[in-house]
């Protein structure tokens, strides 16, 4: 994480209104990360209705994306949006910035946009925009999905249809100079009542929320088992730290009527 100068988070902010007035209505809607009027909850809620009607998914992230996205891949994503010199002119400054450490000495970097700065989510998005989800609806219109930032899910209809995109996938990100997470990345199969095939892997976690068959009960009181989301076991734990360092149990009535005062953050295992 970076802390940008004073002077450099004004000049950010308003060279990230500029892009995003220009590229906000040309993104993919079922991109949520960083994006007005959408949220992690809602890339969940769209990742559950289609995991009813898909029987397979494709999990994936995007090893360490914010800290090797190739340079040459953002600038020419954002000359392609604006004609101005000075927004392209200032963009490449700021990839280019070496990190000032605490002890003084300076880092110098070849590669990634630094966590922190204002305009990195816009660059992301733009960035994975073209490498990604522009990509899919040419190649695999077929195939929905979900992204949030590096994070996202692919639905697919058979096994080897999935089989099929991840292979794709893996080459489409070393393409654009990207890289999967090994440990991130797989096809699930969204086990029910319904969808009985034996397979290895029948979860996934996205956003916080873990997918998987799980006891659920129909309007008629009839249980079955269905593919649902409920919240993830790293999310609950970093939950209960936060409530725990809040020390209800030592603060006053007062004190204790203002919820104002905390805050969750819930947007995922990030």
């Amino acid at each position: 994480m970076a802390v940008p100068t004073v002077a450099d988070r004004v000049a950010q902010t308003v060279v990230a209104g500029h892009l995003s007035e220009r590229v906000e209505q040309i993104f993919h809607p079922d991109s949520f990360g960083y994006r007005p009027g959408k949220s992690a909850l809602d890339a969940v809620a769209s990742c559950r209705e289609r995991c009813w009607q898909f029987d397979w998914v494709v999990e994936f992230d995007i090893r360490k994306f914010f800290d090797t996205v190739p340079w040459d891949k953002a600038v020419a994503a954002v000359e392609v949006h604006t004609g101005a010199r000075w927004v392209v002119l200032y963009v490449k400054r700021w990839l280019a910035a070496g990190l000032c450490l605490p002890d003084g000495s300076t880092t110098e970097r070849a590669e990634g946009t630094l966590q922190g700065s204002a305009v990195s989510p816009v660059l992301a998005n733009l960035v994975l925009h073209y490498a990604f989800d522009a990509w899919m609806v040419r190649e695999y219109p077929a195939c929905p999905f979900e992204r949030y930032a590096d994070d996202a899910v692919v639905h697919c209809r058979t096994l080897a249809e999935a089989e099929w995109v991840l292979a794709a996938l893996r080459s489409r990100m070393a393409e654009v100079g990207l890289e999967l997470r090994p440990d991130k990345t797989r096809i699930v199969y969204g086990k029910d009542d319904n969808r009985r095939v034996r397979f290895p892997v029948t979860e996934f976690t996205f956003l916080g929320f873990t997918f998987r068959p799980r006891g659920a009960k129909d309007r008629h009181g009839v249980m079955f088992t269905a593919f649902l989301p409920a919240i993830s076991k790293q999310a609950l734990k970093r939950l209960s730290r936060t409530v725990r360092s809040w020390r209800l149990h030592r603060r006053t009535a007062q004190e204790s009527s203002d919820p104002g005062r905390r805050s969750i953050r819930w947007s995922g295992d990030g």
